[in-house]
């Protein structure tokens, strides 16, 4: 396993840099998302800026922000890249969002296409809700299935001021759905889960393999190995600040 651990690590720095370097098609993008007034971009997200909030004061519905991250979406983050990048195998992946202790009741969840079009849009409650939380995309009732070789843009927004949105606090990314060929498909159908997370995060598709390696790390908390892989991970992708930040229990 130690092995195995060691092949991970190096694999999920090739896969950070590799997303960094892929990114900076971004650059020429007008983000969708912004365009709709749901959010704004901030303008430099990055390793240096850690912060992925957008529109609203920061702490606006936060109860402490003393030495806390803010709202943020469990994403690459390079200086370069106007909007992080995130890609799948999945119709319908599973997304990553950190949520710091709010106020906030309610959250929202807004998928547009690469044309600004809305795909989704879900109101959920959100009361009393803190960490890590998964948003699988196959438990919101009639999202459709995301269309291969398309890119979207999303943003995860707590409701801070259910009368004025401009209040709200957002974190946003790009996701993308690829065709993987039909042999590494079959491969991935015989690997353990550690070797699936491997596997993704040498061909750079990011939302799968986080989620296999949260998987496996919720399985085992205590395991100095896997935590000291997440925590990696974290580094690897400029997400240094949520390495105390653990997993919430909340269910979509």
């Amino acid at each position: 396993m130690q092995h195995n651990l060691q092949r991970v690590r190096w694999a999920i720095a090739i896969s950070a840099a590799a997303l960094a370097t892929s990114s900076q098609f971004l650059l020429g993008l007008t983000p969708a998302v912004a365009q709709r007034n749901h959010s704004v971009v901030p303008a430099g997200v990055g390793a240096d800026s850690g912060d992925t909030s957008s529109s609203g004061v920061r702490g606006q519905c936060i109860k402490s922000t003393a030495g806390l991250p803010s709202l943020t979406a469990l994403l690459p983050q390079t200086a370069a890249a106007t909007l992080p990048l995130g890609q799948t195998a999945a119709a319908y992946p599973t997304l990553w969002v950190y949520v710091p202790e709010t106020t906030a009741e309610w959250a929202n969840f807004l998928l547009v296409d690469a044309q600004g079009a809305e795909v989704y849009n879900l109101d959920f409650e959100l009361t009393e809700q803190s960490g890590l939380i998964e948003l699988p995309l196959n438990r919101m009732e009639d999202m459709p299935a995301l269309e291969p070789n398309q890119r979207y843009e999303w943003s995860f927004s707590l409701v801070c001021d259910p009368i004025d949105s401009s209040g709200n606090l957002v974190t946003e990314g790009e996701l993308e759905r690829i065709e993987l060929p039909s042999e590494q498909l079959e491969k991935l159908a015989t690997l353990t889960p550690m070797q699936q997370a491997l596997l993704y995060a040498e061909l750079g598709i990011w939302h799968d393999m986080v989620t296999q390696l949260a998987q496996i790390y919720r399985e085992a908390p205590a395991d100095r190995d896997l935590s000291g892989l997440w925590t990696q991970m974290l580094r690897d992708a400029g997400l240094a600040e949520l390495e105390a930040a653990e997993f919430s229990d909340w269910e979509l």
